[in-house]
């Protein structure tokens, strides 16, 4: 039998220590899944959003100034959409719980509210879980594979340049 390289969709239980069990009832859990690698691409993707803005010098300005000569000001600006990918991932891996608001109405983790009205200690133990459930460690194998492909380049660039000083000699 081949290899199997696609995602498990097999969902985990996971008990909520900040959610501990009370009075004989029964501790906060979630049921989770991982996100399929196309959805941590687009997390990713979607995560960070990142833009520039350059304006070029374009003559003489019309008004007066000791400054009509200066470039216009160049502006670079990058933003994190940590509440999207909090949305995301708890929409998604979320597949059942029995996290409730103050009223005793079960949390709907696809509405991004209820993400927000959630106890601080709570929201991130699940984001803990919820990233160690979608971003595994590397394992050895991993970092052999990385540093191959490290030294790989540095063994090149190290050959450039001694054939760069060989020539200029």
């Amino acid at each position: 039998m081949s290899p199997v390289a696609t995602v498990t969709t097999e969902p985990q239980r996971f008990d909520l220590k900040s959610l501990p069990a009370k009075d004989g009832e029964e501790g906060g859990f979630i049921v989770a899944r991982p996100l399929p690698y196309g959805m941590v691409l687009e997390r990713r993707d979607r995560g960070t959003e990142m833009g520039m803005e350059l304006e070029v010098q374009r003559g003489r300005r019309k008004k007066r100034s000791i400054h009509q000569d200066e470039p216009e000001t160049q502006k670079i600006e990058l933003k994190t959409l940590s509440g999207w990918m909090a949305n995301h991932d708890f929409a998604y891996c979320i597949v059942d719980h029995n996290l409730t608001d103050k009223n005793g109405a079960k949390l709907d983790f696809t509405n991004a509210l209820a993400v927000k009205m959630l106890d601080p200690k709570v929201g991130i133990e699940i984001d803990r879980i919820l990233t160690e459930l979608n971003e595994p460690e590397e394992t050895e194998d991993d970092e052999d594979f990385t540093q191959s492909l490290g030294s790989s380049s540095q063994d090149d660039r190290a050959h450039l340049s001694e054939a760069t000083t060989t020539e200029d000699s």
